[in-house]
């Protein structure tokens, strides 16, 4: 989910989650949030943050982490039955 991304300026330390290095792609402010596209793993994740501020700009380097009870990879072949509940 895109609220369960939490977007770091580099060398950040918080300890705990996966953590991958991106950059952003597209900011859009809306009010009390900030929507960022974020270019990660060879691929673009929208990543939702709250807040009256944006806190980075179109092109900034972040490092995007992920809590690991709530990361989940699935195969370029499709879900099997055991993840199906969670989608």
């Amino acid at each position: 989910r895109p609220e369960n991304v939490v977007l770091l300026p580099p060398g950040a330390d918080t300890g705990g989650g996966q953590r991958f290095s991106g950059r952003i792609v597209r900011r859009r402010f809306h009010g009390g949030q900030s929507v960022y596209t974020v270019a990660v793993l060879n691929t673009e994740l929208d990543v939702v943050e709250l807040g009256t501020a944006p806190r980075f700009a179109d092109g900034a380097a972040v490092v995007a982490e992920v809590a690991p009870d709530l990361c989940w990879a699935f195969s370029g072949s499709g879900v099997d039955g055991a993840a199906m509940e969670y989608v």
